[in-house]
């Protein structure tokens, strides 16, 4: 078992050495690949439950930063597309943009815009 792991140690140190192994490009195309569908909150989960230390997790979250109320918007009317017609409604569309990642703030601006202009979002939407 010590010579495996050992084996294990020396193919990876190898593999980092050559480039092949690289902690900041495995956490850019975790983010690329799933910020479509999640807010900063929960990629951030993602990647600290894959151990990439603080500040690379704080730099690969920029990138997703600037686009978090587009993604929003996109995750919505892709689920839901029209607005909510009760309070009840509301409460579950709000829940599931929460549970998704996305920030109180972003996802209370989402529902706001679908509330006052229902059309606003979708058009927004065809717009990126």
């Amino acid at each position: 078992m010590a010579d495996l792991k050992a084996e294990l140690a020396r193919v990876l140190d190898e593999l980092e050495s050559h480039g092949l192994l690289n902690d900041e490009r495995a956490a850019g195309a975790l983010v690329l690949a799933k910020s479509p569908r999640y807010g900063s909150r929960r990629l951030k989960q993602m990647l600290q439950a894959r151990s990439f230390d603080a500040d690379l997790v704080s730099s690969s979250l920029q990138q997703a930063a600037g686009s978090e109320l587009e993604r929003a918007r996109d995750v919505w009317q892709r689920r839901f597309g029209q607005a909510p017609c009760d309070l009840r409604e509301r409460a579950r569309q709000h829940r599931f943009l929460s549970a998704r990642g996305f920030d109180a703030g972003v996802v209370e601006r989402v529902m706001k815009e679908a509330l006052t202009h229902p059309s606003a979002v979708s058009e927004q939407d065809d717009d990126a």
